[in-house]
C-alpha cells in the first residue's frame, strides 16, 4: 500500500479518498449517536445531531490527516490531498446540494472553517507522530 500511496497523483488523490472516508466516517457517527432519543417540538435550534455532524467531520479530519502525512511522511502532501477532497466535496455540494445557491455557498464557506482548522491540526499531530515514529539513525 505505501508503495501505491508513493506515486506522484495517485498519492495525492489516494490520499484525499482516505481524508474524504475518514470525514464522512466521523460526522455520520456522531450525527446518529447525538439523535435525541426522544425528538419532538421541544427540540432547541440547531439540534444536536446538527452539532454531532460538525464536530464528527472534524474529528475524523485531524485523523485521515495524521494518517496520510504518516503515511506519506509530507504534511505538505496531506495537505494538498485535502484540498482535493475539498475541492470536490464542494463542487458536488454547490452543484447538487439543496436550498438556495447562496445558502450552498455558506456550507461550503462554514466546512471551509471548520475542516481546515482541523486540517492544520491533523497535519501537525501526523509529523509530530511521523517524527516519533521515524529512525535516530537517519
Amino acid at each position: 500500500m505505501s508503495k501505491w500511496l508513493g506515486s506522484g497523483w495517485t498519492a495525492l488523490i489516494g490520499g484525499g479518498f482516505v481524508i474524504a472516508g475518514l470525514v464522512a466516517a466521523g460526522g455520520v457517527a456522531l450525527y446518529y449517536l447525538s439523535l435525541p432519543s426522544n425528538p419532538g417540538p421541544e427540540n432547541s435550534s440547531p439540534p444536536p445531531e446538527g452539532a454531532g455532524l460538525i464536530v464528527g467531520a472534524a474529528l475524523g479530519c485531524i485523523v485521515g490527516l495524521a494518517l496520510v502525512t504518516v503515511i506519506r511522511r509530507s504534511a505538505w502532501m496531506a495537505l494538498a490531498s485535502f484540498g482535493v477532497a475539498y475541492g470536490l466535496a464542494a463542487a458536488a455540494w454547490l452543484a447538487f446540494g439543496t436550498e438556495t445557491l447562496s445558502d450552498r455557498l455558506g456550507d461550503c464557506l462554514l466546512a471551509a472553517l471548520f475542516l481546515g482548522v482541523a486540517a492544520a491540526m491533523g497535519a501537525g499531530g501526523g509529523t509530530v507522530i511521523s517524527s516519533l515514529l521515524s529512525d535516530p539513525a537517519r
